[in-house]
Protein backbone atom coordinates (compact mmCIF):
# COMPACT_ATOMS: atom_id res chain seq x y z
CA UNK A 1 0.00 0.00 0.00
CA UNK A 2 3.08 2.36 0.68
CA UNK A 3 4.92 4.03 -1.99
CA UNK A 4 8.81 2.75 -2.23
CA UNK A 5 9.70 7.10 -0.81
CA UNK A 6 6.99 6.00 1.96
CA UNK A 7 8.28 2.52 2.89
CA UNK A 8 12.14 4.25 3.31
CA UNK A 9 11.26 6.86 5.15
CA UNK A 10 9.32 4.16 7.70
CA UNK A 11 12.41 1.81 8.00
CA UNK A 12 14.40 5.20 8.79
CA UNK A 13 11.91 5.99 11.76
CA UNK A 14 12.04 2.10 12.91
CA UNK A 15 15.83 2.96 12.62
CA UNK A 16 15.70 6.33 14.53
CA UNK A 17 13.91 4.66 17.56
CA UNK A 18 15.71 1.51 17.98
CA UNK A 19 19.10 3.67 17.82
CA UNK A 20 17.90 6.19 20.11
CA UNK A 21 16.72 3.25 22.49
CA UNK A 22 19.62 1.97 22.32
CA UNK A 23 22.09 4.93 22.71
CA UNK A 24 24.18 4.05 19.87
CA UNK A 25 23.30 4.27 16.15
CA UNK A 26 23.37 1.01 15.19
CA UNK A 27 21.73 1.95 11.35
CA UNK A 28 21.92 5.02 9.17
CA UNK A 29 19.53 6.23 7.34
CA UNK A 30 18.76 5.85 4.02
CA UNK A 31 18.98 9.23 3.14
CA UNK A 32 20.29 10.26 -1.08
CA UNK A 33 17.11 10.11 -3.09
CA UNK A 34 18.82 11.32 -5.99
CA UNK A 35 20.70 7.74 -5.78
CA UNK A 36 18.39 6.15 -4.96
CA UNK A 37 16.07 7.45 -8.00
CA UNK A 38 19.13 6.62 -10.20
CA UNK A 39 18.96 3.08 -9.01
CA UNK A 40 15.54 2.63 -8.96
CA UNK A 41 14.89 3.79 -12.77
CA UNK A 42 18.26 1.09 -13.77
CA UNK A 43 14.72 -1.41 -12.09
CA UNK A 44 11.84 0.32 -13.95
CA UNK A 45 10.97 1.88 -10.77
CA UNK A 46 10.68 5.05 -8.93
CA UNK A 47 10.42 6.30 -5.15
CA UNK A 48 6.79 6.71 -6.36
CA UNK A 49 5.79 3.28 -6.98
CA UNK A 50 4.04 1.39 -5.18
CA UNK A 51 5.26 -2.55 -4.87
CA UNK A 52 3.91 -5.83 -5.00
CA UNK A 53 3.16 -8.10 -1.95
CA UNK A 54 6.76 -9.49 -1.08
CA UNK A 55 8.68 -8.43 -4.58
CA UNK A 56 12.48 -7.12 -3.24
CA UNK A 57 14.60 -4.24 -4.60
CA UNK A 58 18.14 -3.33 -4.56
CA UNK A 59 18.24 0.63 -3.45
CA UNK A 60 21.59 0.55 -3.78
CA UNK A 61 23.98 -1.81 -6.06
CA UNK A 62 26.72 -1.74 -3.37
CA UNK A 63 27.43 -2.76 0.16
CA UNK A 64 28.21 0.44 2.39
CA UNK A 65 27.21 1.17 6.04
CA UNK A 66 27.03 4.89 5.55
CA UNK A 67 24.12 4.78 2.95
CA UNK A 68 22.31 2.61 5.18
CA UNK A 69 23.47 -0.97 4.83
CA UNK A 70 24.15 -3.42 7.70
CA UNK A 71 27.06 -4.60 9.06
CA UNK A 72 28.03 -8.39 9.77
CA UNK A 73 31.02 -9.41 10.89
CA UNK A 74 33.23 -12.20 9.99
CA UNK A 75 35.54 -14.58 12.29
CA UNK A 76 38.46 -13.09 11.49
CA UNK A 77 40.30 -16.57 11.99
CA UNK A 78 38.37 -18.05 8.88
CA UNK A 79 40.05 -15.52 6.18
CA UNK A 80 42.97 -16.90 4.80
CA UNK A 81 46.30 -15.34 5.12
CA UNK A 82 47.09 -14.05 2.26
CA UNK A 83 44.40 -11.75 2.39
CA UNK A 84 45.78 -10.43 5.65
CA UNK A 85 48.95 -10.02 3.75
CA UNK A 86 47.30 -8.27 1.25
CA UNK A 87 45.72 -5.60 3.97
CA UNK A 88 49.57 -5.65 5.41
CA UNK A 89 51.16 -4.51 1.90
CA UNK A 90 48.36 -1.44 1.44
CA UNK A 91 49.03 -0.55 4.89
CA UNK A 92 53.07 -0.38 5.08
CA UNK A 93 52.55 1.01 0.55
CA UNK A 94 50.94 4.01 2.60
CA UNK A 95 52.42 3.99 5.33
CA UNK A 96 49.50 4.33 7.57
CA UNK A 97 49.34 2.35 10.46
CA UNK A 98 45.68 2.50 11.33
CA UNK A 99 43.99 1.93 8.11
CA UNK A 100 40.70 0.68 7.10
CA UNK A 101 40.93 -1.24 3.56
CA UNK A 102 37.26 -1.83 1.80
CA UNK A 103 37.80 -4.70 -0.51
CA UNK A 104 35.32 -6.63 -3.02
CA UNK A 105 36.18 -10.59 -2.67
CA UNK A 106 35.08 -13.07 -5.34
CA UNK A 107 35.31 -16.29 -4.02
CA UNK A 108 36.11 -18.51 -0.51
CA UNK A 109 37.54 -16.07 2.17
CA UNK A 110 39.11 -19.36 2.85
CA UNK A 111 40.94 -19.59 0.09
CA UNK A 112 44.22 -17.91 -0.70
CA UNK A 113 44.41 -14.54 -2.85
CA UNK A 114 45.19 -15.97 -6.64
CA UNK A 115 44.29 -12.28 -8.19
CA UNK A 116 44.66 -8.70 -7.20
CA UNK A 117 45.33 -6.47 -9.95
CA UNK A 118 43.77 -7.69 -13.40
CA UNK A 119 39.76 -7.69 -13.99
CA UNK A 120 38.13 -10.80 -12.65
CA UNK A 121 37.76 -13.20 -15.30
CA UNK A 122 36.02 -16.70 -15.25
CA UNK A 123 39.05 -17.85 -16.85
CA UNK A 124 41.52 -16.61 -13.92
CA UNK A 125 39.21 -17.73 -11.16
CA UNK A 126 39.56 -21.26 -9.98
CA UNK A 127 36.55 -21.25 -7.67
CA UNK A 128 37.61 -23.88 -5.34
CA UNK A 129 41.16 -23.42 -5.17
CA UNK A 130 41.13 -19.01 -5.28
CA UNK A 131 39.69 -16.15 -4.62
CA UNK A 132 39.74 -12.64 -6.57
CA UNK A 133 39.93 -9.01 -4.13
CA UNK A 134 39.49 -5.67 -5.14
CA UNK A 135 40.73 -2.63 -3.21
CA UNK A 136 38.03 -0.62 -3.87
CA UNK A 137 38.73 2.25 -1.14
CA UNK A 138 41.07 3.16 1.71
CA UNK A 139 40.71 5.01 4.58
CA UNK A 140 43.48 6.77 6.85
CA UNK A 141 40.51 7.56 9.49
CA UNK A 142 38.16 4.35 9.23
CA UNK A 143 34.83 3.74 11.06
CA UNK A 144 35.17 1.50 14.11
CA UNK A 145 31.75 1.32 15.42
CA UNK A 146 30.52 -1.10 12.03
CA UNK A 147 33.56 -3.35 13.72
CA UNK A 148 32.17 -3.32 17.75
CA UNK A 149 28.89 -3.14 17.08
CA UNK A 150 27.61 -5.16 14.40
CA UNK A 151 24.19 -5.29 12.47
CA UNK A 152 25.12 -9.27 12.53
CA UNK A 153 27.53 -11.51 14.43
CA UNK A 154 30.28 -10.75 17.06
CA UNK A 155 31.81 -7.37 17.14
CA UNK A 156 35.48 -7.82 16.71
CA UNK A 157 36.51 -4.79 19.62
CA UNK A 158 38.58 -2.80 17.34
CA UNK A 159 38.73 0.45 18.89
CA UNK A 160 40.16 -1.73 22.09
CA UNK A 161 42.60 -3.33 19.77
CA UNK A 162 44.16 -0.40 18.81
CA UNK A 163 44.17 1.36 21.95
CA UNK A 164 46.01 -1.79 23.53
CA UNK A 165 48.35 -1.22 20.46
CA UNK A 166 49.06 2.44 20.83
CA UNK A 167 49.90 2.26 24.80
CA UNK A 168 51.31 -1.05 24.42
CA UNK A 169 48.82 -3.01 26.49
CA UNK A 170 48.28 -6.66 26.64
CA UNK A 171 45.11 -7.80 24.89
CA UNK A 172 42.79 -8.77 26.87
CA UNK A 173 40.99 -12.64 26.15
CA UNK A 174 37.50 -11.92 27.18
CA UNK A 175 36.37 -8.69 25.91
Amino acid sequence: KSTIRQLIETENDRRFKSNEKLGKRMLNRMRNWPRLQFNLNLQGLSLQDTLPQEKTITLYPIPNFSTGGSVTSIDPSTIHPSLTKLAEKVSKTIDLEIIGIDMIIKGPLTQPVANWQMPVNQKTLNKNLSCECRIIEVNSDPGLRLHDWPNKGKPQFVAQKILQSIFNLPISTNN
